[in-house]
């Protein structure tokens, strides 16, 4: 009867940890960021010096902020949403392309959830900061 009652209760265990947690299918999807900010004053990102985000197999990202590129890991569970990465540091062509990869590097290091839904991939980060991304080429 014992082993009855922990086999029920690792099954209720196992469902409960897994039931209502879909991850998003992020693995083999590129991403262009379209705006940024707080959500009462997000500025438009210009295409002609795109932010892009690449999500990869094995829980890797890729990506380049217009000035530089980074690289690390992600980890999503439910809306949560955690990365780890690493940036080259070549200098920026102006100061308005620094600024940008400044605010755009802190939110996303600072990430904590994620959303995706009709083509627009949302990174909100613990302060706030909001990064809408469409899919790579296109912004939002």
């Amino acid at each position: 009867m014992k082993f009855l009652r922990l086999v029920a209760f690792a099954l209720l265990c196992l469902g409960l940890s897994c039931g209502g947690h879909e991850e998003l299918p992020l693995a083999g999807t590129s991403w262009t960021l379209g705006e940024m900010g707080y959500p009462s004053n997000l500025q438009e990102i210009s295409s002609s010096d795109p932010v892009v985000l690449e999500f990869l197999s094995d829980n890797k990202m890729t990506g380049f902020t217009g000035c530089n590129s980074y690289a690390g890991t992600y980890q999503v569970s439910g809306s949560s949403f955690k990365v780890d990465f690493m940036i080259t540091e070549a200098g920026c062509s102006s100061r308005e392309l620094y600024d940008r990869e400044y605010e755009f590097k802190y939110a996303l290091w600072d990430a904590q959830s994620i959303a995706l839904g009709d083509s627009v991939l949302t990174i909100e980060s613990r302060d706030g900061r909001t990064l809408i991304f469409g899919p790579k080429g296109e912004g939002r």
